[in-house]
């Protein structure tokens, strides 16, 4: 093993590329192949890649199934516009309905396609006096997504983050609902720091948010999304009490508890 191949970080995530492959020996195969050894594998190796692309995979099943699992499940999609595959062109498209991250390139004597012109991309030029700055143009852009977290890879408690997010905005929707049988006679006004302090406390506490998740949210963040229910409600600063008039409910101390 060489001194630079013990410094590479461990394999531990996925790279599909995708690009016009061609026939063997066709002008396709052989810049598709330039461009996979001499300008996405070294940058990806740095990132803990494995580099994949399809008529490299030796298997048995359905090819287009194949395509399909690596769009939905890699860590990371390159794809090469170049030549304005159609293949290519429906690949890139199917990635980026999922959101996930997606890398377009294309070489540098070509025009960006007018659907990918609104995206970042790396245009490369695989001649020797250029190619180290474009593995450093493609460098850059691997770091940007690499923090990227799969959705199947992510914890429960991201997941419930999500679920505090989704049920702050069905509050504020139920805030901003004027609606005279669940509104008090005299509304509430909040007029101190205490004021919010207690409401946001209840609120939580109604939201069923857990200390687990209040940990992984900070609590300032927390405060300020309830603070914003709070002020968005109107100009007054009157609001919806009926969250503070429920059955009593346990105390979260938030604003003296740093996580």
């Amino acid at each position: 093993m060489t001194t630079l191949e013990k410094q590479l970080p461990k394999i531990t995530k996925t790279c599909f590329v995708v690009t016009a492959i061609g026939q063997n020996g066709s002008p396709e195969r052989i810049q598709a192949d330039k461009v996979l050894k001499y300008l996405i594998e070294p940058v990806c190796r740095e990132f803990g890649y494995k580099v994949v692309r399809v008529d490299k995979e030796s298997t048995n099943g359905d090819i287009n199934e194949s395509i399909i699992n690596h769009l939905k499940s890699d860590e990371l999609v390159i794809a090469d516009m170049t030549g304005h595959n159609a293949n290519a062109f429906y690949e890139f498209g199917f990635r980026q309905a999922l959101g996930l991250p997606l890398i377009p390139i294309i070489k540098h004597t070509e025009k960006l396609p007018f659907d990918v012109i609104a995206r970042r991309t790396v245009f490369y030029d695989t001649d020797v006096a250029e190619i180290e700055n474009s593995k450093e143009r493609l460098r850059n852009m691997v770091h940007d997504v690499d923090a990227f977290v799969m959705p199947s890879q992510r914890s429960q408690s991201e997941l419930n983050l999500q679920s505090i997010d989704s049920k702050l905005n069905e509050v504020l929707n139920l805030l901003k609902k004027d609606n005279p049988k669940t509104k008090p006679a005299t509304p509430t006004k909040v007029k101190t720091h205490e004021d919010s302090r207690k409401f946001n406390e209840n609120l939580i506490a109604n939201l069923k948010i857990n200390n687990e998740d209040i940990k992984l949210k900070s609590v300032e963040t927390l405060q300020q999304s309830l603070q914003r229910i709070i002020t968005d409600q109107n100009s007054s600063d009157t609001i919806n009490a009926s969250f503070l008039q429920r059955e009593p409910i346990p105390r979260l101390s938030l604003s003296d508890k740093k996580f």
